[in-house]
């Protein structure tokens, strides 16, 4: 996961969670890699930081399921 996240994971699941919000399998998706990317103190700083988790707080709600 350290990888993913090093060579723009988290932006890209970001992206996917800022441009198709209402697409509930794709936000699941990338909401689930972020989790997993989470593990790493240095990727949740990140996410914390660029807006990340509010995206995928919003993603949350709206597929609350």
């Amino acid at each position: 996961m350290k990888q993913i996240a090093k060579r723009g994971g988290i932006a890209m699941c970001a992206k996917v969670l800022g441009s198709h919000p209402e697409d509930a399998a794709a936000c699941r998706h990338a909401t689930s890699l972020l989790r997993n990317m989470s593990a790493s103190d240095k990727s949740k700083d990140a996410m914390c930081g660029d807006g990340t988790l509010e995206l995928m707080l919003a993603a949350k709600k709206r597929h609350n399921d």
